[in-house]
């Protein structure tokens, strides 16, 4: 697999293959949470938080009645958020507490000072960014970008001209190529995605199609935070799936329409 990144996300795409060509039963899904425990060797922080998500996603939310904005399912999501934080704290707070409060130096930490260097930057370049290229991305390291210097961040380890190896190691920050235009049509996109999903469920009232979808939402939700995933081969193949269960939903909703 060459790297735990890579590892991680086989056992996950694996994982939501054998659960979308099963039948749902209470016995796919243990199999699938067996499965995916599988990934917890790979030392990430970003798994330990999807698998926390995705027990508590398959647990609950298999029961349909149990798709009700109520005081019961809030407060169950807001456990799971708080268990998500406990099991990536280390990786939350070393990437973004102690660059904040300046315990941690952020020459050392590529991704914090791209983070804050994506805010000024979505100010500077109101509304549309400062460019596709041009900003945590690998390109914008390979043909060394501008802004680089122009922020002063040219000389920080991982992202400097002559060694950008964490150029692109996070993919939220790259939103600020596109500024807040771009980054208005990245949520719109995946509320698009979770109101299709939700529109079929509604129709039809089967869960596992909609589970799959939320889990892919929040795979690619969870993976921006530190990971470029989305524009890489990990990316390429869970959004085919995403665009596999809208397909499937599309049909079957014209099917009990006829």
């Amino acid at each position: 697999m060459a790297h735990a990144t890579y590892f991680a996300a086989g056992v996950i795409a694996t994982s939501l293959c054998f659960l979308y060509t099963g039948d749902f039963s209470m016995k796919d899904r243990i199999l699938f949470i067996i499965m995916l425990s599988i990934g917890l060797i790979s030392g990430r922080s970003k798994f330990y938080g999807f698998f926390t998500l995705s027990v508590m996603v398959i647990i609950y939310f298999s029961n349909i009645n149990h798709f009700k904005l109520n005081i019961k399912t809030i407060i169950l999501l807001i456990i799971t958020l708080i268990l998500i934080l406990v099991v990536s704290w280390k990786k939350v707070s070393f990437y973004f507490i102690e660059g904040i409060t300046g315990e941690a130096e952020t020459d050392t930490i590529a991704r914090f000072v791209l983070y804050t260097t994506s805010i000024q930057i979505l100010i500077d370049y109101f509304p549309f960014g400062c460019g596709f290229g041009s900003f945590a991305t690998y390109a914008s390291g390979l043909y060394y970008s501008h802004i680089y210097n122009q922020y002063g961040i040219e000389n920080v380890w991982g992202i400097s001209k002559s060694f950008y190896s964490f150029i692109a190691d996070t993919y939220y920050p790259s939103l600020a190529q596109f500024g807040f235009v771009g980054i208005m049509l990245y949520i719109t996109f995946w509320i698009y995605v979770f109101k299709k999903a939700l529109i079929f469920f509604q129709h039809t009232k089967q869960a596992k199609l909609m589970i799959i979808v939320l889990l892919l939402i929040c795979f690619f939700g969870i993976e921006g935070t530190s990971d470029s995933t989305i524009t890489t081969h990990r990316g390429l193949f869970m959004m085919m799936m995403i665009g596999l269960m809208l397909s499937e939903m599309k049909n079957k909703i014209a099917n009990s329409k006829s």
